[in-house]
């Protein structure tokens, strides 16, 4: 497996992971190898999806990724993430509010794919001319 080495790619990739393994809700993997956002990002980086990645060019993508990602999700958590805290542990801002997001009542694989599909697309945007 390539690991990506930009954002927008390992958001594809992580989106890939969904479609391929199936989505899941309030934990990283289920039962028959579903995985959340958050585990689609960490196997994306070339890890389990319990682990983050050993490979520090990957962690540190999966941190950035976080950061980018929980800056675009869309306002329906109650908090307001903080991605400078937590990147690495994943359970307070913007991981919690990530996993918040994918753990919400009525959120779909659609809904969550699509979010990583659009800020994929966004980001490979070039920025507007000043």
């Amino acid at each position: 497996m390539t690991i990506p080495t930009t954002i927008p790619a390992l958001l594809r990739a992580a989106a890939g992971e969904i479609t391929t393994r199936g989505w899941w809700q309030h934990d990283y993997l289920g039962d028959d190898g579903e995985v959340c956002l958050i585990g689609a990002l960490r196997a994306a980086a070339g890890a389990h999806p319990l682990r983050e990645p050993e490979e520090p060019d990957a962690h540190d993508l999966l941190g950035a990724a976080l950061a980018d990602l929980a800056l675009r999700i869309p306002a329906d958590v109650d908090e307001d993430p903080d991605p400078e805290v937590g990147l690495g542990l994943f359970d307070t801002g913007a991981g919690a509010a990530i996993a918040d997001w994918n753990d919400a009542d009525g959120r779909t694989a659609d809904q969550v794919t699509t979010l990583l599909h659009t800020v994929a697309a966004d980001l490979d945007r070039p920025a507007a001319a000043a």
